[in-house]
């Protein structure tokens, strides 16, 4: 899902941060898109859940996250939620932290990517194939 979204928003190597395990220490997000770090997280269920653990929002270094659908190399954009939302979310405590200090983020609560994103993405969704 990492490259997808990358190519998706026509990422470069330098926008392209770090693809694979990191530590927490190391951890800068995924995809820098508009100037903000992303960390993109998929799962191949087309109704799943943005799953985001509860250590990963206390790192400064990412700022949003996004969710892909999909596997085998053809996935689906389903939306972004900026860091500070999800602590909001939290705040008011609209979503609750699951097994293994996760919290899951529903569909409906992601958006379109910030700033100025490309005409495509606010558009239907259509699969993008690696």
């Amino acid at each position: 899902g990492e490259l997808a979204f990358a190519q998706m928003v026509g990422a470069g190597d330098d926008q392209i941060k770090h693809i694979g395990v990191t530590t927490r220490e190391s951890d800068e997000g995924d995809v820098i898109y508009n100037g903000v770090r992303i960390d993109v997280k998929t799962t191949r269920y087309l109704n799943g859940h943005l799953l985001i653990y509860s250590h990963k929002l206390q790192n400064p270094k990412i700022e949003g996250y996004v969710l892909m659908v999909g596997h085998f190399g053809r996935y689906c954009f389903k939306g972004f939620i900026s860091s500070d939302e999800v602590r909001e979310l939290i705040e008011q405590d609209r979503v609750h932290m699951h097994s293994k200090n996760t919290y899951w983020i529903d569909q409906t609560m992601l958006r379109a990517l910030p700033h100025k994103a490309p005409h495509y993405l606010t558009q239907q969704v259509r699969p993008y194939t690696l």
